[in-house]
C-alpha cells in the first residue's frame, strides 16, 4: 500500500479547493511527455539525498523509482510506502518549500502552500 503527496510550482495555478482540482492533476500527468523542469529535478536530488531511490535500493521511503521519473514539467507525484509515509511527509514538505514548491497530502486534504512566491 503506499501514500502519496503532490508538488508542484506555484505558476501552475493548482488549488486543492477549486472543485476541478483532481481533474487538473489527472490532466497534468496525462502529460507524460513533457520534461522535467530543473527545480523539480534539484528537489527530487535533495529528496534521494536524504533516503536513496528506489533504483538504487528497496530499503527506502519510496514506494516506486527512479523518483525523477514522476516529474512531468513542473508537477510530481510522490509515491512513499505506507509504512514510512509519517516519517517521510515532513520532510518531503520541509525540502518543497526550500525549492518554492507548494505541497498537499491527498490522504488528508492538507495543502502546504509556499509561502514565498
Amino acid at each position: 500500500m503506499t501514500a502519496h503527496i503532490y508538488c508542484w510550482a506555484p505558476n501552475l495555478q493548482l488549488d486543492p479547493a477549486d472543485s476541478n482540482f483532481r481533474d487538473k492533476v489527472r490532466a497534468l500527468q496525462g502529460r507524460s511527455k513533457v520534461p522535467p523542469s530543473e527545480t523539480l529535478v534539484m528537489f527530487v536530488s535533495d529528496l534521494i539525498a536524504r533516503y536513496p531511490d528506489l533504483a538504487e535500493t528497496t530499503d527506502t521511503v519510496w514506494g516506486d523509482g527512479p523518483l525523477v521519473g514522476n516529474i512531468i514539467g513542473d508537477f510530481i507525484n510522490i509515491s512513499l510506502v505506507w509504512s514510512r509515509y509519517e516519517e517521510a511527509a515532513p520532510f518531503i514538505v520541509q525540502t518543497a518549500h526550500k525549492h518554492g514548491l507548494h505541497a498537499y497530502n491527498p490522504q488528508t486534504g492538507d495543502f502546504f502552500p509556499n509561502r514565498i512566491q
